[in-house]
């Protein structure tokens, strides 16, 4: 069962929202109980090392540092949370940084904004509040696994927490993505195939089908049933 929540706005209204905007409009994917005006920022950081590759709990981070005005523990966040994505999911990575643009200073946002179009050269620089590199500046960024975190964190992980968000369309891009690289993988097309019935996209599963077909892809049966189910529905 898919859960959907909103997370946040689309990238024409963040153009024009930042400031209070950016938190009013998507608290509801926090509980009640999370006050972030007051969140323990230290407590956060504390759960993220222990378990680093909570989703939620980095967002949490960011949007409690961009409430307390926390400059450089934002920019800290953020660079830990672009090493959780590795390179993935960017469309939700863009709409963060737009969001909270203005709690960082020009060089922080340049920073993180030329890394995001793949023009940063080198590793981004960290600073003491970063808590996901090896050592604290100048560092390649690695996530220390905890004994309780030993599993990788592959597409189809990363995927469902997005989906637990509702960023169905970054959800999708990245099983397109996973499915490119690892094309036998049958619990990811599954999961894509939901997507695409869920979503009713039949252009993009068009797309995806013929572009498997065509590399002789080993697909699972669901890909002929939602060909059919698309079918059927122009009878």
């Amino acid at each position: 069962m898919l859960s959907y929540h909103s997370l946040l706005i689309d990238d024409e209204q963040q153009e024009k929202s930042v400031g209070c905007d950016f938190l009013q409009l998507h608290r509801t994917i926090f509980g009640p109980e999370d006050n972030l005006a007051e969140k323990d920022i230290e407590s956060l950081v504390y759960q993220i090392v222990n378990k680093p590759r909570n989703l939620l709990l980095h967002l949490q981070r960011i949007f409690a540092c961009y409430q307390q005005n926390r400059p450089e523990q934002l920019y800290a966040a953020f660079v830990d949370f672009f090493s959780l994505l590795a390179g993935k999911g960017r469309s939700l990575a863009r709409r963060m940084l737009n969001g909270a643009r203005g709690r960082l200073n020009d060089e922080q946002l340049e920073t993180l904004q030329l890394y995001l179009k793949g023009q940063w050269i080198g590793y981004l620089p960290v600073n003491t509040y970063s808590v996901l590199a090896q050592d604290l500046v100048g560092t390649p960024l690695l996530i220390e696994k905890n004994d309780n975190e030993r599993e990788d964190y592959d597409y189809l992980n990363l995927a469902r927490d997005y989906i637990e968000y509702s960023q169905l369309d970054s959800a999708m891009e990245l099983l397109e993505e996973g499915m490119e690289k690892f094309p036998s993988w049958e619990d990811l097309q599954a999961q894509l195939l939901e997507l695409y019935r869920v979503t009713d996209n039949e252009n993009r599963f068009r797309a995806m089908y013929a572009s498997a077909l065509n590399n002789n892809n080993d697909l699972i049966s669901g890909w002929k049933q939602l060909d059919h189910y698309f079918n059927g529905r122009k009878k």
